[in-house]
């Protein structure tokens, strides 16, 4: 005959009534869980805390990114917003039987104020003797245009500049650059086009000074892109003067320490 299964009775002491109690053991398998829960409180509470806080930290992380983004969205915006309202120019080249004007439109923002100084200048390109690429300069023919004058008109969005028809020695110019460049035994390639100084205050009331060339018929600044540039200035009545032989020189000579 099977014999029933007998209760445990457990005798505890009560710190609360200083008294000792008998239970009855009905389930020796739950006082058991639960003794392990009661001696393991502090390490799930402590364990609890430590996920809530790297719950926290990884939140606080995402928030953080998040705001990142926003951010770098946002100064996009104003960039991009910006920069629709800074000017842009394009050049307009007419000639007739007495003179040659340039016409030079503003194709973006407005400006308040604003004035040019037109000159032509021979834009200068520079190789080792193994062609390899060395730099560039541009030489300012400056006194080529009879009035290289205009402030901004601002019915017409633009500045416009005249000059006479006369015989200008381009080729002589170009002769002494190129001879003085191939005696110091470099290769060279050479632009004649325009050189145009541009002031203004833009719609932030800021006052800008551009240096800006033709280059394809564009409008662009004279972008150094952290290599080394040179500028002469020359007087287009003083072709004999000797001077731009001996500054081209000098500025070779700095070309190639650069360089090496």
């Amino acid at each position: 005959m099977r014999k029933k299964k007998e209760n445990k009775k457990i005798v505890f002491y009560d710190e609360n009534t200083k008294l000792f109690n008998v239970n009855q053991n009905t389930s020796s398998t739950n006082n058991k869980f639960k003794q392990f829960l009661n001696y393991n409180k502090i390490y799930f509470e402590t364990l609890l805390m430590f996920i809530l806080t790297v719950a926290g930290i990884i939140v606080s992380i995402v928030g953080v990114r998040v705001g990142i983004v926003a951010n770098n969205i946002a100064k996009t915006e104003n960039q991009i917003s910006d920069l629709e309202k800074q000017p842009t120019f394009v050049i307009e080249n007419e000639t007739n039987k007495s003179e040659e004007k340039y016409i030079i439109r503003n194709t973006g923002g407005d400006i308040q104020y604003g004035n040019l100084i037109l000159d032509k200048v021979f834009l200068i390109y520079i190789y080792d003797e193994n062609y390899d690429y060395l730099g560039r300069g541009y030489i300012i023919w400056g006194g080529y245009m009879d009035k290289g004058y205009s402030t901004y008109d601002f019915d017409t969005k633009s500045f416009s500049v005249s000059t006479k028809l006369t015989s200008r020695p381009i080729t002589q110019w170009t002769k002494i650059i190129s001879d003085t460049i191939t005696e110091q035994g470099y290769f060279y390639g050479v632009i004649c086009t325009e050189h145009l100084d541009i002031t203004y205050q833009n719609y932030k009331q800021e006052l800008i000074t551009r240096d800006m060339i033709v280059e394809n018929g564009i409008v662009r600044d004279f972008d150094r892109d952290n290599e080394y540039s040179f500028k002469i200035y020359a007087n287009a009545d003083a072709l004999e003067d000797g001077r731009l032989p001996t500054d081209l020189r000098e500025e070779i000579e700095l070309l190639q320490r650069y360089n090496n």
